[in-house]
């Protein structure tokens, strides 16, 4: 009897084993079509002084990412975030990019604040 117990126990977890791999490879064929279709944005905030972000935005767009200045309510929330900063002082930009491309573009951003403070002397944010 226990020679078929292991063997109706080993049945049952081959078909649970079967069942969930159908559902993982299922699970995964949709995401990668919908990944396919729909790519995920990330967008990033910050703070860069006045004086520097017209110099901020031509190297990040150069570098191929979409950045903008933000107003209002938006830069209002992000600015509370930064101790120390003020709109008189500070403009808030938002960096935009593709998800799957975020690890160079993030890197060419850095970059970007590297060289621009190298050019300055100074901190740029």
């Amino acid at each position: 009897m226990k020679h078929v117990a292991r063997a109706r126990s080993a049945k049952r977890a081959g078909i649970g084993a079967a069942a969930i791999a159908a559902i993982s490879i299922a699970g995964i064929g949709g995401a990668s079509v919908a990944t396919a279709f729909y790519p995920t944005s990330v967008a990033m905030q910050g703070v860069v002084k006045s004086q520097y972000v017209d110099a901020f935005i031509v190297c990040s767009e150069d570098a191929g990412v979409e950045t903008v200045i933000l107003t209002g309510r938006s830069a209002t929330d992000v600015l509370a975030g930064w101790p120390g900063a003020d709109d008189a002082t500070y403009k808030v930009v938002e960096s935009r990019m593709d998800s799957r491309d975020q690890g160079r573009l993030g890197r060419a951003i850095t970059g970007c604040q590297a060289e621009l403070e190298a050019r300055f002397g100074e901190p740029i944010s």
